[in-house]
Protein backbone atom coordinates (compact mmCIF):
# COMPACT_ATOMS: atom_id res chain seq x y z
CA UNK A 1 0.00 0.00 0.00
CA UNK A 2 1.39 3.22 -0.77
CA UNK A 3 1.84 6.34 1.71
CA UNK A 4 -1.21 7.41 4.24
CA UNK A 5 -1.58 10.90 5.58
CA UNK A 6 0.51 10.02 8.69
CA UNK A 7 3.80 8.26 8.48
CA UNK A 8 4.57 5.12 9.34
CA UNK A 9 0.97 4.32 10.03
CA UNK A 10 -0.15 0.67 9.63
CA UNK A 11 -3.57 -0.29 8.02
CA UNK A 12 -5.87 -3.46 9.04
CA UNK A 13 -7.51 -4.85 6.13
CA UNK A 14 -9.92 -7.49 7.03
CA UNK A 15 -12.53 -8.60 4.16
CA UNK A 16 -15.17 -11.45 4.21
CA UNK A 17 -16.27 -12.43 0.68
CA UNK A 18 -19.50 -14.56 0.26
CA UNK A 19 -21.16 -15.79 -2.90
CA UNK A 20 -24.42 -17.83 -3.88
CA UNK A 21 -25.79 -19.09 -6.63
CA UNK A 22 -29.78 -19.69 -7.15
CA UNK A 23 -31.31 -21.63 -9.39
CA UNK A 24 -35.50 -20.84 -9.63
CA UNK A 25 -38.35 -23.08 -11.43
CA UNK A 26 -41.42 -21.72 -12.43
CA UNK A 27 -43.19 -25.09 -12.95
CA UNK A 28 -46.92 -25.78 -14.43
CA UNK A 29 -48.38 -28.66 -12.58
CA UNK A 30 -49.99 -31.69 -14.52
CA UNK A 31 -53.67 -31.70 -14.82
CA UNK A 32 -53.58 -35.20 -14.99
CA UNK A 33 -51.95 -37.77 -13.23
CA UNK A 34 -49.90 -39.54 -16.23
CA UNK A 35 -48.74 -36.39 -17.44
CA UNK A 36 -45.63 -34.74 -15.81
CA UNK A 37 -45.12 -31.07 -15.00
CA UNK A 38 -43.96 -28.69 -17.13
CA UNK A 39 -40.79 -26.31 -16.44
CA UNK A 40 -41.82 -22.68 -17.64
CA UNK A 41 -39.47 -20.73 -16.72
CA UNK A 42 -35.76 -21.45 -15.13
CA UNK A 43 -33.63 -18.71 -13.86
CA UNK A 44 -30.57 -18.43 -12.63
CA UNK A 45 -29.03 -15.69 -10.25
CA UNK A 46 -25.80 -14.71 -8.55
CA UNK A 47 -25.14 -12.81 -5.81
CA UNK A 48 -22.06 -11.55 -3.77
CA UNK A 49 -21.20 -9.45 -0.64
CA UNK A 50 -18.27 -8.35 1.13
CA UNK A 51 -17.77 -7.17 4.88
CA UNK A 52 -14.52 -4.77 5.17
CA UNK A 53 -13.02 -3.85 8.33
CA UNK A 54 -10.39 -1.37 7.39
CA UNK A 55 -8.63 0.22 10.33
CA UNK A 56 -5.65 1.44 12.12
CA UNK A 57 -3.54 -0.23 14.06
CA UNK A 58 -3.69 0.80 17.40
CA UNK A 59 -1.17 3.32 18.69
CA UNK A 60 -1.26 6.44 21.15
CA UNK A 61 -2.99 9.16 19.73
CA UNK A 62 -4.16 9.85 15.79
CA UNK A 63 -3.23 13.86 14.97
CA UNK A 64 -6.66 15.47 15.10
CA UNK A 65 -5.82 17.12 12.17
CA UNK A 66 -5.35 14.36 10.02
CA UNK A 67 -7.97 12.62 10.59
CA UNK A 68 -10.51 13.85 7.74
CA UNK A 69 -7.32 12.99 5.45
CA UNK A 70 -6.85 9.83 7.16
CA UNK A 71 -10.70 8.83 7.00
CA UNK A 72 -10.78 9.76 2.96
CA UNK A 73 -7.69 7.54 2.27
CA UNK A 74 -9.52 4.53 4.13
CA UNK A 75 -12.93 4.82 2.20
CA UNK A 76 -10.55 4.67 -0.57
CA UNK A 77 -9.12 1.61 0.11
CA UNK A 78 -12.17 0.18 0.69
CA UNK A 79 -13.55 0.89 -2.33
CA UNK A 80 -10.33 -0.81 -3.90
CA UNK A 81 -11.11 -3.56 -2.13
CA UNK A 82 -14.49 -4.23 -3.32
CA UNK A 83 -13.32 -3.51 -6.99
CA UNK A 84 -10.30 -5.47 -7.39
CA UNK A 85 -10.35 -7.38 -4.32
CA UNK A 86 -6.99 -7.10 -2.13
CA UNK A 87 -4.27 -9.39 -3.43
CA UNK A 88 -2.76 -6.37 -5.54
CA UNK A 89 -3.07 -4.04 -2.64
CA UNK A 90 -1.25 -6.67 -0.68
CA UNK A 91 1.67 -6.79 -3.04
Amino acid sequence: MGETAIKDLEINRLCTWCSIKTTTELKAHARQPDEDDRCIERVELDFCSVDLDINTVPRDQLPHEMLPQLFAELIDLGTQVAATGDEELCK
